[in-house]
């Protein structure tokens, strides 16, 4: 996420400083001890309209990609306050510094798999209150059904053995090896609508175009499977005839390659 996972990051925890610290030491520490007496349930899932912009540029929140998302979330868990409440860094390496994302041709972001086991556990608030459910439904269907919607159906389809989708990865992972631009444009309508044809269902071209590389990344650096779980915990919650109908259709797919493969 920052994730898709940063933009759910939901917790309570305090934490308490007996040693002298700098602003932005002393910052953290003010956001997660306003977490111990709001929590970020009320702050990010019942109260998302709080959120602002705190980048220079990706002003796309709830429309846009990961990169967007955090943006936005960065009001209350920024990647170090996320690191913190975790017990976890959030990258085993990366050119991100100061909770501030940097593009560069050089790096990227290498997620640390102990840090996703985490928010796997804690990405969506545990309660029984009705109210609150419904509340947090509410929030997932306006500001995080979009993307996280767009991420699965292009991982999804990412999984096809074709020649488009070896291509796609080679071009990418090759680029990445020579520190060289990709340019993500050409992606734009990676996603085949006679796949996923339901009159309920659409995504975003422009999220989809991120979200290619994205995938590649992670397969790069060996954590999808962490991020689809994540995703899928949330569907499974609040977006369950959503997962029906993809389950059918990866189920329908699978068999149709099976049958393929026989038939060569």
């Amino acid at each position: 996420m920052r994730l898709f996972f940063t933009l759910i990051m939901i917790v309570s925890f305090h934490v308490s400083a007996d040693a002298p610290c700098d602003d932005k030491c002393q910052k953290r520490i003010e956001l997660i001890n306003a977490a111990a007496e709001t929590s970020f349930v009320n702050k990010i899932w019942i109260k998302p309209e709080t959120l602002t912009n705190q980048c220079k540029g990706y002003p796309y929140f709830p429309k846009g990609g990961i990169k967007s998302a955090y943006c936005f979330i960065k009001t209350y868990i920024p990647i170090s306050v996320a690191e913190t409440i975790s017990g976890h860094k959030m990258f085993l390496f990366s050119p991100h510094n100061n909770d501030s994302i940097v593009r560069t041709n050089e790096s990227f972001g290498h997620y640390n798999p102990e840090f996703l086991k985490w928010g796997i556990k804690n990405i969506l608030p545990i309660t029984e209150n009705e109210d609150v459910k419904k509340t947090v439904e509410g929030t997932y269907q306006r500001y995080f059904s979009y993307s996280a919607k767009t991420y699965y159906l292009v991982w999804l389809q990412l999984q096809e053995i074709t020649d488009e989708n070896q291509k796609i990865k080679h071009e990418i992972k090759s680029a990445i090896q020579s520190k060289q631009y990709y340019g993500t444009d050409k992606y734009y309508a990676f996603l085949k609508e006679e796949y996923y044809k339901h009159p309920n269902l659409t995504w975003s071209g422009n999220i989809a175009k991120t979200a290619v590389p994205f995938w590649v990344r992670r397969e790069i650096d060996g954590t999808s499977d962490f991020f689809i779980q994540a995703l899928e915990v949330v569907f499974n919650t609040y977006d369950p005839d959503f997962m029906m109908f993809v389950s059918q259709k990866s189920h329908n797919k699978s068999l149709q390659r099976n049958a393929n493969a026989s038939v060569e």
